[in-house]
């Protein structure tokens, strides 16, 4: 299988409204659960789109829906609830080019997560990510690098089927 590479972007645009939305919806996410966000390229109203995407993703909470997919003022948006999340962020966002797959970037989300819920007892496999993909993944949810470094040791040693 080949390696797909997600273009995620990390200007000023992209970054406020993440973190607009991570503001908006931090105290309405449970413990022990996670909500990630993936919002395609370009946005033109950061605020209005930070907003909206926060009203929907309290919506699936209240509502105890799993995922919603919307077009909010010209973005793609997915929106994604993970329980068992313990000890990462409650929120992460992912602003990419249009032609990138989001669920490739939920995906690795839930992969993580996972992982780290069971500290690492599980190997990391699909999706085929290039490691600087998971590492911008790893560091939306708040996983240390280290535990990421832990996690390659151990998949690396350990027997394939």
């Amino acid at each position: 299988m080949a390696e797909e590479k997600p273009r995620l972007r990390f200007d000023k645009v992209a970054i406020r409204l993440i973190q607009e939305v991570r503001d908006a919806l931090q105290a309405s996410v449970p413990d022990g659960t996670a909500v990630v966000v993936t919002v395609s390229a370009p946005i033109r109203l950061a605020s209005k789109t930070a907003a909206a995407i926060a009203e929907v993703g309290r919506e699936l909470l209240r509502e105890r829906r799993v995922e919603a997919r919307r077009i909010i003022h010209d973005n793609a948006v997915r929106i994604r609830v993970i329980k068992g999340a313990r000890g990462a962020a409650k929120v992460a966002g992912f602003v990419h080019n249009k032609e990138t797959r989001p669920e490739l970037l939920i995906g690795a989300s839930e992969a993580l997560l996972a992982g780290f819920a069971t500290r690492w007892s599980s190997p990391i496999t699909s999706p085929m990510l290039p490691l600087e993909t998971w590492r911008q993944v790893a560091a939306a949810l708040g996983i240390p690098e280290q535990a990421m470094k832990e996690a390659a040791v151990r998949e690396a040693a350990s027997p394939r089927k």
